[in-house]
């Protein structure tokens, strides 16, 4: 994700309105990310798994010491999708193939690193009915002329 560089006259020229969308939904992604961060999700242990801590200590040490980072980067975050296909890509060390996959799977159908994607589409939604919805633009321009 890349970072939010607006001059002041690009905020000018978009609008305090559609400037509000923007940085409303940047942070809402920033509390996401580091909410997803901070929680990580608990393994899921295959039933055979020949030895579940040792796949639970090596789904944490991957978690902190890679996955956050990828989450929390200042520069260079990555949204969610991003982070699953990586998941679905790369073999953790240490961890077995059946309770990675386990785990993998349940992370994608809570669908919580698809929330990011979820806010930039209400965002979107919301500048769409701010242009072409005629109340809505009334509403507005009776707000910014009081």
């Amino acid at each position: 994700m890349q970072a939010l560089t607006l001059s002041l006259d690009d905020v000018v020229r978009i609008g305090i309105v559609a400037f509000h969308y923007l940085v409303k939904t940047k942070s809402r992604i920033e509390e996401l990310k580091k909410g997803i961060a901070y929680h990580p999700p608990e393994a899921i242990n295959d039933p055979d798994c020949p030895s579940p801590l040792h796949c639970d200590y090596s789904w944490k040490k991957e978690w902190w010491n890679g996955l956050a980072k990828f989450l929390l980067h200042p520069d260079a975050g990555l949204m969610g999708h991003e982070i699953l296909a990586e998941l679905e890509k790369v073999k953790i060390p240490g961890i077995c193939d059946a309770c990675q996959m386990l785990t993998v799977v349940w992370i994608k159908e809570r669908k919580v690193f698809l929330k990011d994607e979820e806010y930039i589409s209400d965002a979107i939604s919301n500048l769409t009915k701010m242009q072409t919805d005629e109340p809505i633009r009334a509403s507005l321009r009776q707000e910014i002329s009081t």
